[in-house]
């Protein structure tokens, strides 16, 4: 990077650590350059306190990711990448059963799903857990809780699921 002058501009402590691990200015961060690409900045708002300032790139796709998960609500929540393969049992419905409806609201039913192997699916699709609440406020809370915490190690991922497709038993 070239500064005033055409002279190289000092890099800060972080970026000299994150150009030892590949990075370099411009790329975002991760395995794939899916991360952010702006670092993020502290502001200071009193004397003893401040926040981070997001990048306004950063707010727009928060933003469009709560728009489209908000688009439709049902009162079918899908959980993915709770479990793997092999490891649904009886106690794992009852315990997701009772932790949802303590929390949220009254459940209907849940089921596990495990696609079979001939699909190669990723790990993370192979088992899916469908929740049906008695209404779409509870499924809008699960979602909204549900949605990235961490379960057993893994990352969970809650969605909307269609109503009708999972009356029919379209599971996948």
């Amino acid at each position: 990077v070239r500064g005033v002058g055409g002279v190289a501009a000092p890099m800060s402590a972080a970026e000299k650590m994150m150009a030892k691990m590949g990075w370099s200015k411009g790329q975002g961060l991760g395995k794939s350059n899916q991360g952010i690409k702006a670092p993020l900045e502290a502001q200071k708002t009193t004397a003893r306190a401040g926040g981070v300032i997001v990048s306004a790139e950063e707010l727009a796709r928060r933003r469009a990711a709560k728009q489209k998960v908000a688009a439709a609500p049902t009162r079918v929540v899908l959980l993915r990448n709770m479990v793997g393969r092999g490891e649904v049992d009886d106690a794992l419905e009852d315990e997701v059963a009772s932790e949802c409806v303590s929390k949220y609201g009254p459940v209907r039913q849940v089921t596990f799903f495990e696609a079979n192997e001939s699909l190669n699916l990723p790990e993370g699709e192979a088992v899916r857990c469908f929740v049906l609440f008695e209404d779409c406020g509870g499924a809008m809370r699960a979602h909204a809780d549900l949605n990235g915490r961490f379960f057993g190690g893994r990352k969970v991922v809650a969605e909307f699921y269609n109503e009708e497709r999972f009356a029919r038993d379209d599971l996948f």
